[in-house]
């Protein structure tokens, strides 16, 4: 395979989709034999070129691919240099995961100070975004204990990214949820299976699989990083499991310091 290099002409080794499958997380320079992370493009010994750059990522290939190819996407959002439209995702993220906290309480654990408004909308949406920029930094840090190299960014882009099939919810499933439903989709008094039952349950099990589908994602994504299933699935509960229960806190503390 041949590329095209500030006029030069370089060769780039195609072997280089080999060696990702043959260590699964690593790049080895054909030239020296060197082991990389996965994000670099060229040999941190040698400077050889492991494999073709890639500068940007088409948002609406990347969110196919992941259905479609799940893997070999997850790594093509690693290689990318510039991780477009990651803001975004990254706010359409914290609100799918604020209205599914708001969704839970009200259908399981009826926490008083947890219902569908304006105000907790803005609220928690904004406190998951901070506290997903800090876990997904505590996170890298775990991962690059010992030998192992990742970068903030590329975890952060790798966990947005892994839930856009629930972000999708958000943009298509919302609006006709609201239409159908209205406020009571959201707190349960009455259940949306009592208003709508078969409607109801379609959009509950659409929710679910994408969510599942997310969580599974995620924990690729993980395992790509990390190397090691214990890691991997420890670091997806961690984050989950935090996410969730300080917004649940915060909540908490805040409605009771108003009143």
């Amino acid at each position: 395979m041949i590329k095209v290099y500030d006029g030069e002409v370089q060769k780039v080794l195609i072997k280089y989709k080999w060696c990702i499958m043959k260590t699964n997380h690593t790049l080895i320079c054909d030239n020296c034999k060197h082991e990389n992370p996965l994000f670099k493009s060229t040999c941190d010994n040698c400077s050889h070129y492991l494999r073709a750059a890639e500068v940007n990522l088409d948002l609406w290939k990347t969110i196919w691919s992941l259905f479609e190819k799940p893997t070999s996407t997850l790594r093509s959002i690693i290689f990318a240099e510039h991780k477009n439209y990651l803001v975004f995702l990254l706010v359409l993220f914290s609100i799918k995961i604020n209205l599914i906290n708001i969704v839970l309480n009200s259908a399981f654990l009826d926490n008083p100070f947890v219902k569908f408004s304006s105000s907790n909308l803005l609220f928690g949406s904004i406190f998951i975004l901070v506290v997903t920029l800090i876990l997904i930094k505590l996170i890298t840090t775990t991962f690059n204990i010992g030998k192992k190299r990742t970068r903030f960014k590329d975890n952060l882009a790798l966990t947005v990214y892994s839930f856009t099939p629930t972000v999708l919810a958000v943009i298509f499933l919302l609006p006709i949820e609201y239409a159908i439903f209205g406020i009571n989709w959201f707190d349960y008094n009455p259940s949306p299976i009592i208003i709508k039952e078969t409607t109801a349950y379609i959009f509950l099990i659409i929710e679910l699989l994408m969510i599942v589908w997310s969580l599974f994602l995620l924990g690729r994504s993980f395992l790509i990083q990390t190397n090691s299933n214990a890691k991997a699935v420890a670091s997806l509960v961690f984050l989950i499991a935090i996410l969730f229960l300080s917004l649940n806190i915060i909540f908490s503390i805040y409605f009771s310091l108003l009143t």
